[in-house]
């Protein structure tokens, strides 16, 4: 399940999903923009390593 909150900080769009911090959801906003970045960093090497094993 996914429930993403979608915002703007400054001039940068910061997407959340409030449910859970699972990255299935993440595929939609690297494929649409090319410079999506995961915060916090261990999130992202996860997803890096997720990727890789398909």
């Amino acid at each position: 399940m996914k429930l993403l909150f979608h915002f703007k900080y400054g001039g940068v769009g910061m997407t959340i999903n409030l449910l859970d911090r699972e990255l299935y959801w993440v595929d939609d906003y690297k494929e649409k923009y090319e410079k999506t970045i995961i915060f916090p960093q261990h999130l992202d090497k996860k997803y890096d390593k997720e990727l890789k094993k398909e």
